[in-house]
């Protein structure tokens, strides 16, 4: 009941305002993940990502992450990448909280329990990034790294995936996309942690 009364909530914010209506517009990519610590699931997230343009035709992104762990309340975050600043709204059922930053190059956003957010670093060029924590209102200097295409796991199956790897200051981040460039999967070694997106 909680998740169902948010996302109405989610949703209602978020095309009430005149630059995030990009909610009408259909997702080049939505999928669901499911979230395993040490081999055990404790969690999932959904995403929906979608090709959005502003007033002047200028083109840009917006993701919405919904994130669900059973040691957490249920968070909504709704980026949007737009040419000139990426605007980050996070809504919980206990409220919502909104935040704008300049949209450098290479700019990524980065979280300890929101994965699907690296759903945008597939366009991103191999280099130092800029790496927003939207949860902590804070920002750091990464590094992102392109290794080409691997095998990796995926489920059961072995799958040949474009690997790409996150350096940031106290963490290194393992990022999987397919060939149309979908998110595919993400770990995080150092926590054992483990997104894989449910193939249907």
């Amino acid at each position: 009941m909680a998740s169902r009364l948010l996302g109405a909530v989610f949703a209602a914010a978020v095309c009430a305002h005149p630059l995030q209506a990009a909610c009408q517009i259909p997702p080049v990519d939505e999928a669901v993940f499911v979230v395993r610590a040490n081999g055990q699931v404790v969690g999932r997230e959904e995403i929906a990502l979608r090709r959005v343009a502003d007033a002047t035709g200028r083109p840009g992104w917006t993701l919405t992450v919904i994130n669900e762990y059973p040691h957490t309340a249920s968070v909504r975050t709704f980026a949007r990448f737009g040419p000139r600043r990426v605007t980050i709204r996070i809504a919980t059922i206990s409220g919502e909280t909104a935040r704008e930053y300049p949209n450098r190059a290479n700019t990524l956003l980065a979280d300890e329990w929101v994965l699907g957010l690296y759903a945008v670093a597939a366009a991103t060029e191999p280099g130092p990034v800029n790496v927003l924590y939207p949860r902590a209102g804070t920002r750091a200097a990464g590094t992102l790294e392109d290794r080409g295409m691997e095998q990796t796991t995926l489920g059961t199956a072995s799958r040949t995936l474009r690997h790409v790897v996150l350096t940031l200051p106290d963490d290194t981040h393992h990022i999987w996309f397919d060939a149309q460039g979908r998110l595919m999967k993400v770990t995080i070694p150092s926590r054992n942690l483990v997104a894989e997106r449910q193939l249907r």
